[in-house]
C-alpha cells in the first residue's frame, strides 16, 4: 500500500466506498478537482494529517476499532480546545480517513467549522447517518450540536439548547471531562453572543474540575483565561503561566495569556506571550506554506503584540511587526491584516512622534472609503502639526471635515469615527493657536465619543484619546489638568510609558518635588525596558530636573539627570520558542520539467521576476483553460511588473502543444509544462491526499522565490487582474 505523510497505510479506496453512497448518491458525476463526497469537503483541508507536536494531551474515547484514528480524534479534541480549526478539522478529516463509518469523526469536522454553519450543517448529516454505530455518550454530543443548528429555533433559544445538551452529556458522564470544558467554553462563547454570564465563579469551578483530572488541559487553562478576561485578569494569572506548557505547539496558547498580562498592565510578560506566538506561527506557516490569512487569529495577535511593544516603548520593533503585518498576503475581498497593520502602525507613530514617517511611509496607503481618507488627513495632518506647518494641518483637517460633514448625512460607525477625530485634530490645532476654550470644547467632544467607541478595545490600547488630551495640556501649560489626565490613564494601565512621561512632567511643572521623585522613580523603572532614542527621554534630559535611582540594596543613589536613562538596559526576554520573529514566505520547491516543445524549464532560471504558476488539471479541463486564457489577456502587465507565468499540467508536452497550437493557443503566451504524476503539484500542495485527486492550485511567487500568495481550490482562480494588483501592491512597499 502506498504510504501517507505520516506513514499510515493508504485506505483511501474504502474512504471512498463507504462514504460516496451515503453523501453523493450512486453514480454521480464528480466535475475535477471537486471531492467525491460532496460540497462540504470541497472546502478545508484537503492533504493528510500528521501527528502534530505539543497541541496538548486529550483522552476523549470513541467508538473506532482503529488506534491511529483514535488517536487523531484525540489531537482535533486537543486543537478545538485552542481554536485551531482548521488543523482541527484535517485531525478528524484523518480520522475519517482511517475509520469512515466512524460517526464522531464528523462531530469533530462539524465542531471544527462553528464559524461556517452551512459546512457543519453537512458535516453533521453526516454524523446522523452513521447515528446507529455511536455510543448513548456519542449521540448525545451529537444531538446537542444538531439542536445548536435547529434551522426551527432562534439563536437564543439554540444556544441554550445547546448548553442544555451539554449539560445532559456532564449529567449521564461525569467522569467526562471534555464535557465540562466544551460547557464552560459554550457558557463564556455564548456571553460575546449577548447572553449574560450570571456567575464567573460557578463557570471557574467547572473549568476547576477539569483541571484536578487533568492540570495540563489546553482548554480549562484557555476557557479560563476568557472566562476573566476584561473583568478579572488577575483571577486567570494561574491559567497564563501554564497554558503555553500545555500546548506549545498552538500560537493561540502563547498569544492567550498576553491577553491576561496586558489586563494587568504586565507589558513585558505580554510582549513575551504574543512574540512567542508570532515565532510558533511563523514556523507553522514556512513549514507548511500556510499563509498569515489561514490562520484566522493571526492578524490579532500581532494586533495586540504592536500595542503591548508601544505601553512599554518597543517602538522600533513594534513598527516593524506593523510594517509586517501590512506586507503579508491579502485575501481577496478581506484586508484585516492590512487594516490592523496600518491602524497599528499609525498609533505608533504618532505616539512617539515620528512625524516625517507618518507623511512618507508606503506602508500607510489608505483605501478608497471616506473612513479611510479620514484617518489619512487625521494622521497627516498631526504630522503637520507637530512639525509645525499649521497650514498644511488647515488643508488636512478641511479634507477631514468635509468627510465629517458628508458622513453625518448617514449616521452609523463610520459617522462617529469621522467625528472623532474631526474634534481630536481640530482641538489640538486650536490649542496651539491659543484658542484654549474652543480646544478644549472639541478635545472634550471627542473624548466622549471615544468612551463610547472603545470600551474593551481589543488592541490594548486604553484611553488613547484621553493621553492625547494630557498631551494638549502640557503644550498649553495646563499643569494640573495634564497631570490629572496622565493619572487616569495610569489608574486604567500602569507603567504605560509615555503617560509616566506626561505625569513626571506635568508634576514638574507644578512644582511637586516629591511627587515628582516618585514618577521619576516609575518612570525609570519603566524605561529599562524601552527603547533608548525615544522624544519622551530627551525632553526630560532637556529639564535638567535631577532624580533619584534605587541599586540593588534598595538604597538611593545620587541624584542623576535624566539624560543617563540613554544608557540603560536593553530589553531582556527569556528566550522565544523556535520561529522567525517576522513572517517571510515559504521557499517554493525547486523543479524542472519540459515544456511543450520537449526543452527543460527550471523554476531557478526566472529567480529575480515574480512567477505566476498555475497547476491546471490539463487541456480537457475547459475551465482551467478560461483561467489560462484570463492569464494570457494580462500579458501587457506581467511584463510592465515582471511576472513570468507558467502553466503546469500532467498532460504530455504532445497535448500541451496541441492546446497551444488550438482556437485557444494565441491566448496562452507563455510556457505549458509538463508534470506527468503530478510530483510537483503534489510538492506545492495542488493535491488531494486524501482522494488522490488533482486540484487547482494557483501561486504567486516573489523574487527569491518565496510563496507570496496561493489559492488551491476546486474551481480555478479566475481574478487575476487580484493577483497584478498585489504585484503592484508588493512594489510599492519595497518588497521584493
Amino acid at each position: 500500500m502506498a504510504q501517507t505523510k505520516s506513514g499510515l497505510p493508504s485506505v483511501g479506496l474504502l474512504f471512498l466506498t463507504a462514504v460516496l453512497p451515503a453523501q453523493t448518491g450512486e453514480g454521480r458525476n464528480v466535475t475535477p478537482g471537486h471531492s467525491l463526497h460532496g460540497e462540504a469537503f470541497d472546502e478545508g483541508p484537503r492533504q493528510q494529517a500528521w501527528k502534530m507536536p505539543g497541541v496538548g494531551d486529550v483522552a476523549f474515547p470513541i467508538t473506532t476499532s482503529n488506534a491511529e484514528a483514535q488517536a487523531f480524534f484525540n489531537q482535533g479534541v486537543a486543537q478545538l480546545h485552542t481554536f485551531y480549526y482548521f488543523e482541527a478539522e484535517r485531525s478528524f478529516r484523518q480520522t475519517a480517513f482511517l475509520d469512515p463509518e466512524c460517526p464522531m469523526a464528523y462531530w469533530g469536522m462539524a465542531m471544527a467549522n462553528q464559524n461556517n454553519g452551512k459546512r457543519a450543517e453537512e458535516f453533521l448529516s453526516a454524523a446522523r447517518r452513521r447515528i446507529a454505530k455511536a455510543t448513548d455518550r456519542e449521540r448525545k454530543y451529537i444531538e446537542a450540536l444538531e439542536a445548536y443548528y435547529n434551522p426551527s429555533k432562534g439563536d437564543a433559544d439554540r444556544r441554550l439548547d445547546y448548553v442544555k445538551g451539554l449539560e445532559t452529556v456532564v449529567l449521564a458522564y461525569g467522569e467526562d471531562i471534555e464535557a465540562k470544558a466544551f460547557l464552560a467554553w459554550t457558557v463564556v462563547g455564548n456571553s460575546w453572543r449577548g447572553d449574560k454570564i450570571s456567575s464567573h465563579v460557578a463557570v471557574d469551578l467547572l473549568i476547576a474540575e477539569v483541571l484536578r483530572k487533568a492540570p495540563l488541559h489546553p482548554g480549562a487553562h484557555h476557557y479560563r483565561i476568557h472566562l476573566w478576561d476584561n473583568r478579572d485578569p488577575a483571577q486567570a494569572l494561574l491559567s497564563a503561566k501554564t497554558y503555553a506548557r500545555a500546548a506549545p505547539g498552538i500560537a493561540h496558547a502563547w498569544h492567550m495569556p498576553g491577553h491576561i498580562y496586558n489586563g494587568v498592565s504586565q507589558w513585558k510578560n505580554a510582549v513575551y506571550q504574543q512574540a512567542s506566538s508570532a515565532c510558533v506561527d511563523h514556523k507553522h506557516m514556512y513549514d507548511h506554506s500556510v499563509l498569515p490569512f489561514q490562520i484566522h487569529n493571526y492578524a490579532h495577535n500581532q494586533h495586540y503584540l504592536i500595542a503591548n511593544l508601544s505601553h512599554l516603548g518597543g517602538v522600533h520593533d513594534a513598527i516593524d511587526y506593523a510594517r509586517n503585518l501590512v506586507e503579508t498576503p491579502r485575501d481577496p475581498g478581506v484586508e484585516v491584516a492590512q487594516s490592523l497593520g496600518r491602524a497599528s502602525l499609525m498609533r505608533i507613530l504618532l505616539r512617539y512622534e515620528r512625524w516625517d514617517e507618518l507623511l512618507q511611509d508606503p506602508h500607510l496607503e489608505w483605501g478608497d472609503t471616506p473612513e479611510q481618507k479620514g484617518w489619512k488627513a487625521y494622521s497627516r495632518g498631526f504630522a503637520f502639526l507637530g512639525k509645525g506647518d499649521f497650514a498644511s494641518v488647515a488643508l488636512e483637517l478641511s479634507s477631514l471635515e468635509k468627510l465629517a460633514d458628508e458622513a453625518a448625512t448617514k449616521p452609523g460607525q463610520e459617522a462617529d469615527v469621522l467625528e472623532t477625530i474631526r474634534s481630536e485634530l481640530k482641538g489640538r490645532l486650536r490649542v496651539r493657536e491659543g484658542k484654549l476654550l474652543e480646544g478644549f470644547a472639541l478635545l472634550a467632544k471627542g473624548q466622549k465619543l471615544q468612551a463610547e467607541k472603545t470600551k474593551g478595545d481589543p488592541g490594548g490600547h486604553p484611553r488613547p484619546f484621553l493621553e492625547s488630551v494630557g498631551q494638549a495640556h502640557l503644550e498649553a501649560q495646563n499643569w494640573g489638568l495634564a497631570e490629572d489626565c496622565f493619572r487616569a490613564v495610569l489608574a486604567d494601565r500602569e507603567h504605560t510609558l509615555v503617560s509616566l512621561a506626561g505625569l513626571a512632567e506635568a508634576l514638574h511643572r507644578r512644582g511637586k518635588l516629591k511627587e515628582t521623585r516618585e514618577a521619576y522613580a516609575q518612570f525609570m523603572e519603566a524605561w529599562k525596558d524601552a527603547d533608548q532614542d525615544l522624544p519622551h527621554a530627551r525632553r526630560l534630559a532637556d529639564l535638567g530636573v535631577a532624580i533619584v535611582r534605587s541599586d540593588n540594596t534598595g538604597s538611593t543613589r545620587a541624584f542623576v539627570t535624566a539624560g543617563e536613562l540613554l544608557r540603560l538596559e536593553k530589553l531582556n526576554l527569556p528566550p522565544l520558542p523556535e520561529g522567525s520573529r517576522l513572517w517571510a514566505p515559504s521557499p517554493a520547491p525547486l523543479f524542472a520539467l519540459s515544456d511543450s516543445k520537449g526543452a527543460r524549464v527550471s523554476l531557478e532560471s526566472f529567480r529575480g521576476k515574480y512567477v505566476l504558476l498555475s497547476f491546471y488539471l490539463g487541456g480537457s479541463c475547459s475551465h482551467c483553460v478560461e483561467q489560462l486564457v484570463a492569464m494570457g489577456k494580462e500579458k501587457d502587465s506581467f511584463e510592465r511588473l515582471g511576472i513570468q507565468a507558467l502553466g503546469i499540467s500532467d498532460d504530455t508536452p504532445e497535448k500541451s502543444l496541441e492546446l497551444l497550437a488550438g482556437p485557444k493557443g494565441p491566448s496562452i503566451p507563455f510556457p505549458l509544462l509538463s508534470d506527468p504524476d503530478r510530483k510537483v503539484a503534489r510538492g506545492f500542495g495542488a493535491h488531494d491526499t486524501f482522494e488522490d485527486l488533482a486540484l487547482h492550485g494557483l501561486y504567486l511567487l516573489d523574487w527569491q522565490g518565496g510563496i507570496r500568495w496561493s489559492r488551491v481550490s476546486a474551481q480555478p482562480f479566475m481574478n487575476i487582474g487580484f493577483v497584478t494588483s498585489e504585484v503592484e501592491r508588493l512594489r510599492r512597499l519595497g518588497v521584493k
